[in-house]
């Protein structure tokens, strides 16, 4: 028998244990116990996922910030507003790579290569261990920032361009194929040169690869880490 248990049941009356009123209570009690053991555990569990994101989190796309603001966002409220994907535990502190398919990575078809790579553990894809969505495209920009394996990223989807970071990198692809004389000499442009996106304009990016497929254009360029802390790290 529980404490909790023991305490209620000591609490009625011997006389009252099998009629009606005291059958209505235990059922009063034990939902009671319940909703509480369920909040707790939903408290215990943002704990220990908050305490993970502390210890293995440490750095962020240089461009988070300032998408986040220019969506009305401040980088702790973002961050506070992160929640476990259903990979989560799982995922921990894990890099698994997909060992049954090849691809051609984003940054080699950027530069022309078609031959498929094999992934090596270290360059696994990483699992999503967290997500917020910062603007459901409603009345903007759909805004999601993500955690991935070790870092914190940024996600954008427009009707004019999407845009998502990689570690130091990002990808920005846009719904149209560009002229090929602008392909040909693209790579190490500025970036502002090729397009005009106003949460990269005046940044200084410049275009590490590019490539047209599909009828759209994907460019690639380096945008850098900036160090992250958590607004409920000690």
């Amino acid at each position: 028998m529980s404490h909790a248990e023991a305490e209620y049941r000591s609490s009625r009356h011997p006389a009252c244990v099998d009629d009606e009123a005291d059958f209505k209570a235990a059922g009063v009690w034990a939902r009671r116990e319940i909703t509480m053991i369920r909040r707790m555990s939903v408290d215990m569990h943002l704990t220990a996922f908050r305490t993970y994101l502390s210890a293995a989190i440490r750095s962020m796309s240089a461009i988070v910030p300032g998408i986040l603001e220019a969506n009305g966002t401040a980088l702790p409220s973002a961050l506070l507003r992160l929640r476990p994907d259903a990979s989560w535990p799982s995922c921990a502190g894990r890099a698994v790579p997909r060992e049954t398919r090849s691809r051609v990575p984003a940054i080699a078809v950027a530069f022309g290569s078609k031959r498929p790579v094999k992934l090596a553990m270290n360059e696994a894809y990483p699992l999503r261990a967290a997500d917020a969505l910062i603007s459901d495209g409603a009345l903007c920009d759909w805004v999601e920032m993500v955690v991935e394996g070790r870092l914190l990223e940024i996600r954008v989807r427009t009707s004019g361009f999407d845009l998502r970071t990689k570690g130091e990198m990002a990808e920005l692809r846009l719904p149209l194929a560009l002229p090929d004389v602008v392909v040909a000499a693209g790579a190490g442009r500025a970036l502002d040169d090729l397009v005009d996106v106003g949460v990269l304009r005046g940044r200084g990016f410049s275009v590490a690869g590019i490539s047209v497929g599909a009828g759209e254009t994907q460019l690639l360029f380096h945008v850098g880490r900036l160090p992250v802390e958590m607004p409920w790290r000690p």
